[in-house]
């Protein structure tokens, strides 16, 4: 129980900063150095100076153990830092943290799967749970609600969808979501 609720305090503050950064793959590159795994020293290096997360060299040096062994691949520190929720109830995408002054920036609908950029975050004004959330439907970034001040949950966790083509595809140009209609269409090429 404790080591979990170090890697959890872990992953929070990595995403953090890998926003920050520009994003886990470009954090990746950063502490890889160029290469195709992070060692352990920089890895248990970065945990250890995560500000204000009390995760000591031991701690971090489990953390590292239970991400791979012999250095964290790329693979292997997105899965343990990407974190996916399926919307559990329709729940706005908006532009700001605060509640009280955010505009609508869309809606994810029920089964809808989103990936967690940021958070979560209380708000303790209105005892709600927020994250900063990106839809893997058409990319639309935005604060959302994780769980509501009544204990609502609007999100539950889910493993990293993965998508399979049956056939084979054309690859296009145009074949990216786009985040300026929610009800535009993309297909997955191979």
């Amino acid at each position: 129980a404790l080591a979990t609720m170090h890697q959890e305090k872990a992953v929070v503050a990595l995403r953090a900063e890998a926003t920050a950064a520009g994003g886990l793959e470009k954090f990746f590159d950063t502490l890889a150095k160029g290469a195709d795994r992070i060692p352990e020293a920089a890895f248990c290096k970065k945990l250890t100076a995560l500000k204000d997360r009390g995760i000591g060299a031991v701690h971090a040096r489990l953390c590292f153990q239970f991400v791979h062994k012999g250095g964290v691949s790329k693979p292997s520190f997105l899965s343990f830092a990407q974190i996916y929720c399926a919307v559990v109830k329709d729940i706005a995408f908006t532009d700001t943290f605060e509640v009280d002054a955010c505009k609508t920036l869309g809606k994810a609908e029920k089964d809808e799967i989103v990936e967690i950029m940021d958070g979560p975050t209380n708000d303790e004004k209105l005892g709600l749970m927020r994250v900063k959330a990106k839809s893997l439907l058409d990319g639309v970034e935005g604060w959302m609600t994780l769980e509501g001040n009544q204990g609502t949950p609007f999100m539950k966790k889910v493993v990293k969808p993965y998508y399979v083509c049956l056939h084979d595809l054309k690859m296009t140009a145009d074949s990216t979501p786009t985040a300026t209609s929610r009800s535009s269409t993309s297909c997955l090429s191979v």
